[in-house]
């Protein structure tokens, strides 16, 4: 299990970034805001193996109603325990999932299934109040096919409760 670190890696990021949307206000004023919200954020990452996708998920549960009740167990518990030991969070979170993997022939929404799981297992270590959308603001799922050199293959979440991300549309009219 990799440790959860705690810190402000993407405080300088939200500095930029708040710089460049708010200009009309007073660099001073925003800069005095930006730092301030930077102490108040909370973050922590946290890596997982990866476990079963939708397909296996699906052929778990079409061969006997209990094994796929008994894949889902087995799996909320692993992710709870990688999740032990890590800040609690209350009210609003934003969660960014990096499916590391090797193999790249794997479906991405087969493979980004088993986020159920993770969410699953950080309300049952109480890290999470719930995963409903009220909780969970736009979750971010994305990629990286081949680990870095001395990466592992697995599941890295980011769970922070401020946005730690910003999607910005490239198409007009697009939200």
């Amino acid at each position: 299990m990799l440790p959860a670190w705690k810190g402000t890696e993407y405080g300088l990021t939200l500095l930029l970034r708040n710089l460049q949307n708010f200009r009309q206000l007073q660099p001073n004023k925003l800069m005095q805001k930006t730092l301030e919200q930077e102490k108040q954020t909370q973050w922590v990452k946290i890596l997982y193996p990866i476990p079963p996708g939708l397909n296996e998920q699906i052929r778990a549960c079409r061969s006997h109603w209990s094994k796929g009740a008994e894949m889902k167990k087995h799996w909320t518990n692993t992710c709870a325990t990688e999740s032990a030991g890590s800040p609690k969070f209350h009210g609003e979170v934003w969660v960014s999932f990096l499916w590391i993997v090797k193999n790249s022939g794997r479906d991405w929404d087969n493979t980004s299934a088993a986020a159920k799981f993770i969410l699953d297992g950080l309300v049952e270590s109480n890290i999470l109040t719930q995963d409903s959308m009220k909780v969970i603001q736009q979750p971010y799922i994305h990629f990286r096919r081949k680990p870095k050199k001395g990466e592992e293959e697995g599941i890295l979440l980011t769970i922070a409760n401020s946005p730690i991300y910003e999607v910005v549309p490239l198409i007009p009219g697009i939200n």
